[in-house]
């Protein structure tokens, strides 16, 4: 009797021990599936960023040269002498050079969009004097703050700030995104 016990719990045991072994197999095959997709994911949306990356690139790069033409045509039609422009032509005018420098400046916002997700982009540090810095980004919205009838006052206090090290083309970049906060 007690042998025969004893052979009960036994079989008791690896049966439980049969099940749990198998329980075991199949959350380590389920947990090797995931895992597998999940790293699938990962590698499509790593993919899906390159693609990304270089749609915005080539986009930006083939924009340039269209942009480039018209506004140098542009430039070209400010600038024709010997003919009596209107008022209207004139701002006609005015308005496509300030309309493709946006685009320039957008499209090189999208280069620098590039650069940074690649991590392709290299700051150069130099000494920048603030007044110098700011005075260029006022200079550069001066067009957009006298069309909305705006005016930006730069106080005096800015001649007493110390120089900062800085990417003087990182910052313009910053600095013209400024335009985006005079349009809203």
């Amino acid at each position: 009797t007690t042998f025969a016990a004893t052979a009960v719990v036994a079989l008791e045991n690896a049966r439980l021990y049969n099940r749990t072994r198998r329980f075991n197999e199949q959350l380590e095959y389920e947990v090797h599936q995931r895992t597998r997709a999940l790293q699938d994911a990962y590698e499509q949306l790593e993919r899906l960023d390159r693609i990304k990356g270089d749609f915005i690139a080539v986009t930006a790069h083939e924009l340039r040269s269209p942009i480039t033409v018209i506004k140098a045509y542009s430039q070209l039609l400010q600038k024709k002498e010997g003919e009596a422009h209107g008022n209207y032509d004139d701002n006609l005018v005015t308005g496509i050079i300030s309309g493709t420098n946006r685009l320039h400046d957008i499209v090189n916002t999208m280069l620098w969009m590039v650069k940074i997700d690649s991590k392709a982009l290299e700051i150069f540090p130099e000494p920048l004097e603030m007044m110098e810095l700011v005075g260029g980004i006022v200079k550069g919205l001066t067009a957009d703050i006298a069309t909305r009838k705006q005016r930006v006052i730069v106080d005096d206090s800015l001649t007493d700030l110390p120089s900062i090290v800085g990417d003087e083309d990182a910052l313009k970049v910053v600095g013209m995104r400024g335009e985006e906060v005079l349009e809203k």
